[in-house]
């Protein structure tokens, strides 16, 4: 839990450098309702199985096993669920929004049908010391 916070925690301070009101968002651990949409649908790994944004108020909630995926996937589902607050929209509409404010592409891939992005970004979001959020490759 300690990695996935800290990558939770870089995600949040590069999104609130643009848009300050969401650093007030935090993270919310072993999510019930993941926990029981994960038991219905088992076997299902795509959106909504790790994480989801705003049921409840001013929180992404995330399963703890969820740390296990690497820090690039994370980066790239944190951006997403925070695409939602900044958007509200559906999955398409999230990932749209930090594509647009963030100049970042994230698309589906893998066995999992998880978001990714470019390992390269992926490091300059989570660095300290990244220079800009504006131009983020």
């Amino acid at each position: 839990e300690p990695r996935l916070l800290k990558i939770f925690e870089g995600v949040r301070r590069f999104v609130s450098r643009k848009f300050p009101r969401l650093g007030s968002v935090t993270l919310y651990f072993d999510c019930p309702e993941i926990i029981e949409f994960r038991r219905r649908n088992q076997g299902y790994l795509g959106e909504r199985a790790l994480m989801h944004a705003a049921h409840k108020p001013g929180k992404i909630c995330t399963l703890r096993w969820a740390a296990g995926l690497s820090d690039t996937t994370l980066c790239a589902c944190f951006l997403h669920e925070f695409g939602h607050f900044g958007n509200r929209l559906a999955e398409p509409a999230a990932n749209a929004w930090v594509l647009e404010n963030f100049g970042i592409k994230i698309e589906y891939r893998g066995p999992l049908d998880l978001e990714y992005m470019d390992p390269r970004i992926a490091r300059r979001v989570l660095a300290r010391h990244s220079s800009s959020v504006s131009s983020p490759s």
